[in-house]
């Protein structure tokens, strides 16, 4: 045999011996029960996690006529959530939107002659801010006041 005959009969040898094909289970592996692929099923539902509880919000009635808000100020307490029922009287629409730093107050447009409920969560920092209707300049601002 010539040397390359050799050298490539003693690379597949060594290749085999590696465990590149498949061989009996030893008696030792052969006496292990084999492990299991799937999870068991669950039995119960899972525990520790209590039902969130439903949110109440306090109602703040505001209605809008002749292009005026009729409240000039609302308290509020840091991270209170708060339905605000807003009452559309005039012939256009009008909205809530506030003004501040990191305040995310925006309501839906309130159509003319319609009310809306908009829910709202006051910022988790006690701050001051104003009220406005983007549509009207005229409109007078709320001062809401976060304490």
């Amino acid at each position: 045999m010539n040397k390359l005959t050799i050298l490539s009969l003693g690379t597949v040898l060594a290749l085999g011996a590696c465990g590149g094909g498949a061989s009996a289970p030893s008696a030792a592996s052969a006496a292990r029960p084999a492990a299991a692929t799937t999870a068991p099923a669950r039995t119960s539902a899972p525990t520790g996690a209590a039902p969130a509880a439903p949110t109440t919000a306090r109602k703040i009635a505001i209605v809008v006529k002749n292009y005026q808000f009729d409240t000039s100020a609302i308290d509020v307490k840091v991270g209170e959530t708060v339905d605000f029922v807003v009452d559309n009287k005039d012939e256009e629409k009008h909205n809530m939107v506030g003004l501040g730093e990191n305040v995310k107050l925006t309501s839906p447009d309130i159509d003319m002659g319609a009310s809306i409920t908009y829910r709202w969560t006051a910022p988790e920092k006690a701050q001051s801010f104003k009220v406005i209707c983007a549509y009207h300049k005229e409109t007078n601002p709320i001062t809401m006041n976060v304490k």
